[in-house]
């Protein structure tokens, strides 16, 4: 679903954004995602995977349309999501030069037996 998301955004994978980090940070409006997930389900069969998401957006001048396309991205995936998604305030980070948006949402992936 991430990749979704931030293809229907613009975002590029492995151009514009990527899991984890980039060593080399793109020279334009980029983003970065970390997928972290939990294991369930019943009769010892773990058959569920909680996935919680962040997704964080990073531009070095604000960029509004950058904005509005994730969180049109976000806002079609809704129904999936287990409780909507959040975004923190847009901040400046000093020692790099680059503004930062951070996005969170968790959904619910079935495995297959």
């Amino acid at each position: 679903m991430v990749n979704k998301i931030l293809e229907a955004s613009g975002f590029v994978k492995n151009e514009t954004y990527k899991k984890t980090r980039f060593i080399k940070p793109p020279k334009k409006s980029y983003a970065v995602y970390n997928d972290d997930y939990s294991v369930s389900g019943s009769d010892d069969i773990a058959l569920l995977i909680r996935k919680s998401i962040t997704i964080e957006v990073y531009e070095y001048r604000p960029d509004k349309e950058v904005i509005r396309k994730i969180e049109n991205s976000l806002d079609a995936y809704y129904p999936l999501m287990v409780d909507g998604w959040k975004k923190e305030d847009r901040y400046y980070i000093d020692s790099e030069n680059i503004y930062q948006t951070v996005y969170t949402f968790e959904y619910i992936e079935k495995r297959g037996v």
